[in-house]
């Protein structure tokens, strides 16, 4: 058992869109070297694309702890979350994003989002408000703030 021959097994098999293989090669990988976090984000972005949410929650947690100042972990575990209607956990992980890397848009917007979900318009307003500040290029926080106004006039005119 090598770890770098397991590993790059398993990327082979994710480069040849063979995802069984891939997540077996990968496993082995892990149990021979647990540290690694690539191998870690591998399984889970292979399960996240399969559809099996809840089991590539552990391998995200790992990621996330592992390299905090790499959004890409953050952002599919708070999907995830978001996905199975755990809106608090999604919020945290965004929240958590924010405190590492605090000059990025988009988990501002996912907070939004989320808010907007719950129907709390003043706190998804908030947040899609600071997203927008942090990038102006990034058209999504306009876009759902248009809308936010669009269900809060309808809101006051139906009353």
């Amino acid at each position: 058992k090598f770890f770098n021959a397991e590993y790059d097994i398993g990327r082979v098999y994710m480069a040849l869109n063979i995802p069984d293989s891939a997540i077996i090669a990968f496993q082995e990988a892990a149990k021979i070297d647990s540290t690694y976090p690539n191998t870690q984000f591998f399984l889970a972005d292979i399960l996240f694309h399969r559809g099996k949410f809840k089991e590539a929650i552990p391998y995200l947690k790992f990621t996330v702890a592992k390299n905090p100042y790499d959004y890409a972990g953050y952002e599919k575990l708070a999907f995830i979350y978001f996905s199975l209607k755990e809106y608090e956990k999604s919020i945290s992980i965004n929240k958590q994003a924010i405190q590492n890397i605090p000059s990025l848009a988009d988990p501002y917007i996912n907070i939004g989002r989320t808010f907007i979900s719950l129907k709390q318009t003043d706190s998804a307003g908030y947040y899609l408000l600071l997203g927008k500040e942090l990038s102006r290029k990034n058209t999504t926080s306009e876009k759902l703030l248009n809308q936010l106004d669009e269900f809060q006039t309808t809101s006051k005119n139906n009353h």
